[in-house]
């Protein structure tokens, strides 16, 4: 008698697959729609803030935002502009700067539970190697630090994202501007 053949195994997917070659039109569409609905939720939700973030910049400009805004004017407030609300900006960005990139490096490292000479050594080596990445291969990291400290003391929240670039081959980190991040307002981490 002939054996019969043996079953295809499924191969592995590659971890990088685009799973939407995978899926019907209708599936597609129908999380398209979802997620442009809670897109425009999110947005919607944060229209004010937006709005007051907008008016609070243009008040640092030079010409010290729109004289004609009458929202303003009717509050009592004024639209000139004084250099001290950069000058603390600055400020605030060298101190934390100095706080957060001591010379021996911003990557500290802490053994949890029980220290010993290996669990020692490994997390120097950790250090090390963290702050090398930081230091000498990520270039664009210290410039993006500084631009989120000068931006956070203005508009209050600020965010750094970090990913693997495959195309880099290492990590990237850039400044992401809170008008640029999309998240519903009531996001707890």
């Amino acid at each position: 008698t002939q054996e019969p053949a043996p079953e295809p195994k499924d191969e592995e997917p590659d971890f990088n697959e685009n799973l939407a070659l995978k899926m019907k039109d209708s599936e597609l569409l129908e999380i398209g729609s979802e997620l442009c609905e809670a897109i425009a939720r999110d947005e919607s939700a944060r229209a004010e803030w937006r709005d007051r973030q907008r008016k609070g910049l243009l008040v640092l400009s030079p010409d010290g935002g729109d004289p004609d805004d009458k929202a303003l004017s009717d509050r009592g407030l004024s639209t000139v502009t004084h250099p001290m609300i950069v000058r603390a900006a600055t400020q605030f960005e060298a101190r934390a700067i100095e706080e957060m990139h001591p010379a021996n490096g911003p990557v500290q490292t802490v053994v949890l539970g029980d220290a010993d000479e290996e669990s020692e050594a490994r997390a120097m080596r950790v250090k090390d190697f963290m702050n090398y990445q930081v230091g000498e291969q990520m270039t664009e990291y210290f410039p993006e630090e500084e631009r989120l400290l000068f931006n956070l003391p203005l508009v209050g929240q600020c965010y750094k994202k970090v990913w693997w670039d495959p195309d880099m081959d290492r990590l990237v980190a850039r400044y992401a501007a809170a008008v640029d991040v999309i998240v519903p307002p009531d996001t707890s981490d």
